[in-house]
This record gives C-alpha cells, structure tokens and sequence, in this order.
C-alpha cells in the first residue's frame, strides 16, 4: 500500500506542474502575439518540467541523482521538498474544483431541448497518412446538435427561425476537407434561413481562398455572417476578409447589420476577437434600437460577461472546443478562458443572456478525445417556459 501511495504521490507532483502549465498558458501566453506564442508556450512547458524534475535534486543534491528521486517520492521524502508539497496539493485542488465545475457546467437552462446525431466523416478523403493518423478518436466523426430557444422579448414573427452555426474550421489541410464536407451536408438538409460562424477560420493566410469557398458553400442560398478569431488575426486578416465578401459572406468587425425576417427584425452584432486589441463591443451593437432581440457572434465566450451587462439575448462562440481533450472524471484538460472549465461547451446563462459555445469542427493540432467536433442547428421559438 505504501508504494501504491507513493505512486500516488509522484502521479500527482507531476501533475501539478501540468496544471501550472495549462493556466499560465490559457490565461496569459495564449494572449500574445502569434510571433511569440508558440517560443513562449515552448520555453514556458520547459520552464516548468525543468523544475519539476530538479526540484529533489536541488533539495537532496546533486551527488544523492537516483536517491534523491526515491526518497522523493515517499511520504517522509516529500515532507522535506519545499517544491513538491505546493505542486502535489495544487494538482489535489484542482482535480476536485474540476469534479465540482464540472456538475455546474451541465446543468442547462429549462428553455433548452437537445437532440443530436453522429455523422462519421468520410475516409475516402483522407489520402496522406499524417491525415489518416489525425482522424482519428472524435475527429473521424462530428455531431449534429438541434435545439429549440426560447429567447427572451422574441419578436412573433422570429418564431420558427432557423439558425445554423458553426466555428472553428481552422481549414488546413485533407482533415479539414473532411469534417467541412459532413458539415456542408447537414447544414444543406437543414435549410437555415441563416448561417452564423464565429471564427477561427484558417490557420494560415494561404488558405483564405479555399476556406472561403467551402464556407459559401456550407451557406448555399442562405445569408452568411462571421467574425474573426485569434488565429484569424494571427494568420492575417485582409486575405480572408475580401475571399469571403467576395462569396458574398460578411465577416463582421464591431459592427452590426439588421436582418429582417417574417416581418420582425433582428440585430446580429460581431465584434473582434477578445483577445484582440481591435475588440469593440459598443461599436457591434451601435444601431441596435431599445429592446431590439440582438445576436452577438463571438468568437471567444469569455466576451459574454460585457454582453449581459449590454441585454443581449443570445452570444454565440466557439474557441474553447470543448476543452481539446475531456478525461472521465477529470473532465476538459485545457479550455483557453478566464473562466476555466464552466466555458468548455454547451449552453450557459450570464444574467439574463444566454452564451451557446460550440466545440467547433477543428482544432489546433488536430487531436481531440472526447470533445467530439459539432455542427448546431438553432429553431428561435418566442414561447416562453418556466421551471416548475
């Protein structure tokens, strides 16, 4: 038992330092700019492992290699690292508010029925073999979500408003080719009167063209809007935003448009990434008149927080995809927000707006596990419910 402990003890130790990791590179490296991140990202993982593998030696010296790792890993040993204690407990802490945020992300609003469906992508496209190896677990299949929402001061004549969104394509490449064509296929069998993505379209400048393309096509007859995400500004942003007008798509940069529908109106404002300097969210819903049921496309959701203190009804986002990796009982390893875990994906209320955050059809790099990539159909319904 005793060695089964200190298995326990070293498994933990070392994941405190993962820990460490994730939240500096989520809440602070990953806002830099795109020439810095990945340098800092790497120097900082280094930073990290590099202490926690000296830490002992440090402590016990460097003439103790092997005894210093043994002892290390033992109750008394530990007791003895100032290092490893701090490391050991943060690693506890977080595990449990993990356990415990997860339980509260997955409570739903009661305006909110889901049902869903799996679609395999399709393999036939998949002619590299560093694409077939990437396709694998919940990349080689995406999830179509349908919900009906119930907004609040829905206009009658919004009822029966359907909204496709997506995000996230970060198109590069034959994987991408793949989840674009299932997604291009349901959103088509859906017929929405109107197509919404939240960014992160591209991962380099190079692909503007080509991911603009298969975007008008994802849309077809249907009006299209977008904003832009950080690795949309950090890939370059004018290639893109005149490849997608061009297909007569509309990527909204703090700014707002009207859109009429069944003799009601609605105001879909997109503003520029949070992470971004260019953000401006008084500037997206300038022109919105008083009460007028907004949209706010978003692609980080952490921008939800002003938002509710601005009424507006509904946020869309993308970004967090679903935490990358989800582990059972662990939950979402890495979600890149203030807000941690409670933003990995799904429907939340902040005050009285309501943030829906999709987990996006790809990431970067190309690996999930258990955050399966989504396509979301959205039915606007103006009845109201209430619980109970």
């Amino acid at each position: 038992m005793l060695a089964i402990a200190n298995y326990l003890l070293a498994a933990l130790y070392f994941g405190g330092h993962m820990v460490i990791a994730a939240f500096v590179g989520s809440r602070w490296l990953l806002r830099m700019p795109h020439h810095f991140t990945k340098l800092l990202v790497y120097a900082l993982h280094g930073l990290i492992w590099l202490v926690a593998a000296i830490a002992p030696i440090a402590w016990y010296g460097p003439d103790r290699f092997v005894d210093a790792y043994r002892r290390h890993t033992t109750w008394t040993g530990s007791l003895m690292c100032v290092w490893a204690w701090p490391a050991t407990f943060l690693a506890l802490y977080t595990m449990l508010s993990m356990a415990g945020g997860r339980r509260g992300a997955d409570r739903l609003p009661e305006q909110v029925d889901y049902v869903s469906r799996i679609r395999p992508i399709d393999r036939s496209l998949l002619t590299s073999p560093s694409s077939r190896a990437m396709a694998r677990w919940d990349l080689s299949r995406v999830e179509i979500v349908e919900f009906t929402l119930a907004t609040e001061d829905l206009p009658p004549g919004l009822a029966g408003l359907r909204i496709a969104h997506l995000t996230d394509f970060h198109y590069g490449g034959e994987v991408s080719e793949a989840l674009l064509d299932v997604a291009s296929d349901a959103v088509r069998e859906a017929c929405p009167d109107l197509v919404l993505m939240t960014g992160d379209f591209v991962l380099e400048a190079k692909h503007s063209e080509r991911c603009a393309e298969l975007a008008a096509e994802i849309c077809g007859d249907a009006p299209g809007y977008g904003v832009i995400g950080n690795h949309d500004f950090w890939a370059g942003i004018d290639g893109l935003q005149a490849a997608m007008e061009t297909r007569g798509l509309r990527l909204l940069r703090n700014e707002g448009v009207r859109f009429g529908w069944n003799g009601a109106s609605l105001w879909i404002a997109g503003v520029d990434d949070y992470w971004s300097p260019t953000a401006d969210l008084d500037a997206a819903l300038r022109g919105r008149e008083q009460g007028e049921c907004c949209i706010l496309l978003a692609h980080n959701p952490d921008q939800v927080m002003a938002a509710a203190e601005r009424s507006v009804n509904l946020q869309l986002s993308g970004h967090t995809h679903g935490g990358h990796i989800t582990l059972p009982l662990f939950g979402p390893v890495i979600v890149p927000s203030e807000h941690g875990r409670r933003f990995a994906a799904g429907m939340l209320r902040i005050d009285k707006t309501l943030v829906y955050i999709n987990r996006g059809l790809a990431m970067h790099p190309q690996v999930r596990v258990g955050s399966v990539p989504e396509v979301t159909l959205i039915t606007l319904d103006g009845a109201r419910r209430r619980a109970g």
